[in-house]
């Protein structure tokens, strides 16, 4: 299954009315309702968020915690924006944030009803 990208376009209209889900040192999750028959995830991490390798190993961590807490079944789009701090977190920690950030937009969307 391919999973679509973000076009630049969607991208604006994202960060225009993105919610916060879970923000805590060195990693900002955000959602908007989802476009797509899945979600979808973007995680962007700068050039001074460590090496390359620890960039892509972070990067990796979050899109596999995302597709085994069911992240692709939720009703929204994500962005997880990193910090150096983000580097420093054990995959457990990292986990624990993730499903924080997807139990929030459950709350949330329960809370609209």
């Amino acid at each position: 299954m391919r999973i679509p990208s973000f076009s630049k376009k969607e991208l604006q209209q994202f960060f225009a009315i993105a919610r916060p889900a879970l923000k805590v040192a060195g990693l900002i999750f955000l959602y908007v309702p989802r476009q797509h028959d899945n979600a979808r995830i973007l995680i962007i991490t700068s050039k001074k968020v460590g090496s390359s390798p620890e960039r892509n190993q972070l990067r990796r961590r979050l899109k596999e915690l995302f597709r085994t807490n069911n992240g692709f079944d939720q009703q929204y789009d994500f962005v997880v924006i990193t910090h150096k701090k983000a580097i420093s977190y054990s995959f457990d920690e990292l986990n624990t944030f993730l499903q924080t950030a997807l139990k929030n937009t459950t709350a949330t969307t329960d809370h609209d009803k």
